[in-house]
């Protein structure tokens, strides 16, 4: 399962699923989002990782 946030920039989510992030825009009524990048797990800096971690526990919970 995914979880995504918006983020302060304008237009702009955060993907995140088991194998890494997907970054991307959503339109202004966030009824579709256009992804743009793919970051692995093995990318991302090992501070990144730690948030990447935070947030799949979080998604765990709410299963």
């Amino acid at each position: 399962m995914m979880t995504y946030d918006f983020t302060s920039a304008e237009n702009k989510v955060i993907i995140h699923i088991n194998q890494g992030l997907i970054l991307g825009d959503y339109n202004n009524d966030r009824t579709r989002m256009l992804a743009k990048t793919f970051v692995s797990k093995e990318m991302l800096f090992d501070s990144q990782v730690s948030v990447d971690n935070e947030v799949a526990e979080m998604r765990d919970l709410d299963q």
